[in-house]
């Protein structure tokens, strides 16, 4: 989580913390089907070619499952807090959302859980509008991300 504070205005930017990039996961998995269609091809060698299909299927799988996870990785979440508004950007897989709330009647809500193994929500509500940020965020990091938007909603003092 990333938070950048502005004079007149406080921002946060929200993204999930990827630990590769996309030629690191490239690399991985160059390497996984090199080991695995060599281990497949041993196998092959001694006539036990039906590895073969079921080593390729394995691979797709594997290749769609890194690719998911790192065009997911490309979210963000962007929380704008002006002197009359609180602007919510959200992006994911190549679309943007966004949602206005007027500052003075904006909550910032930390959702406690029915069950006791979930986590909480953090949401942004105004007039029956609500939305949920920093899903993929640990609950100590919702819990502090919380308490920065409601400071920055309720603090009044602009500098003019």
């Amino acid at each position: 989580m990333a938070a950048v504070g502005v004079v007149d205005e406080h921002r946060f930017l929200i993204r999930p913390n990827c630990s590769l990039n996309g030629r690191q996961a490239c690399a991985v998995y160059l390497l996984q089907v090199g080991v695995g269609l060599g281990i497949a091809g041993g196998f092959a060698a001694f006539d036990l070619w039906p590895i073969l299909p079921f080593a390729g299927l394995e691979l797709l799988a594997l290749g769609a499952c890194l690719y998911l996870c790192m065009s997911d990785a490309r979210r963000q979440e962007v929380i704008q807090v002006q002197e009359v508004l609180v602007i919510i950007t959200k992006s994911r897989h190549g679309l943007t959302r966004s949602w206005l709330f007027q500052r003075g009647w904006a909550q910032v809500k930390l959702l406690r859980p029915r069950v006791g193994w979930y986590s909480s929500r953090l949401v942004i509500r105004s007039h029956g509008n609500s939305v949920t940020l920093g899903a993929f965020l640990n609950e100590e990091q919702r819990v502090r991300l919380a308490a920065d938007i409601g400071h920055a909603i309720d603090v009044q003092a602009y500098h003019r």
